[in-house]
């Protein structure tokens, strides 16, 4: 079904996109001043509208689209911008570096992730599995004989 939108029913689906609950963006839409209840019965049938869904959905994921060129622009100029002052084809000012930093960390450059790089031998790892499958019920005692990999010993 392809309904032509209303002002009002265009702002109120740019509203939702936004973030605003049914409820403020019908009141803000529709400048309502109705009760808190008629505005999101409103609302709510409202969203119940195909037309309506769909293109909040379409502006969900053009905003979506639009973040991550975005980011991937902010990216690539951090990027291309470090690389350039690297190589000593520009020169760039202590401030110049700290903002391209920030520009880095907000677009997602920097990401924070731990690993448990461990040593532990073949021996540790099975008894380990062993003693999990076992809490799980999976393994009894009478199984202890089982190699996890599933061969018997």
């Amino acid at each position: 079904m392809s309904e032509k939108l209303t002002g009002k029913q265009r702002r109120f689906c740019e509203l939702i996109a936004e973030g605003k609950t049914q409820a403020d963006a019908y009141r803000e839409a529709y400048d309502s001043t109705g009760t808190s209840q008629t505005v999101r019965n409103s609302a709510s049938k409202l969203m119940q509208k195909d037309y309506i869904k769909s293109t909040v959905n379409e502006l969900i994921k053009r905003k979506a689209d639009i973040n991550l060129a975005r980011t991937v622009s902010s990216q690539e100029l951090v990027t291309r911008t470090l690389r350039d002052h690297i190589t000593g084809t520009i020169s760039l000012e202590p401030t110049q570096v700290q903002s391209l930093s920030i520009l880095a960390k907000v677009s997602g450059m920097y990401v924070n992730k731990i690993e448990d790089v461990t040593e532990r031998s073949s021996i540790d790892i099975e008894s380990e599995l062993k003693r999990k499958l076992s809490e799980l019920a999976l393994v009894t005692d009478d199984d202890s004989d089982i190699d996890v990999s599933g061969v018997t010993h």
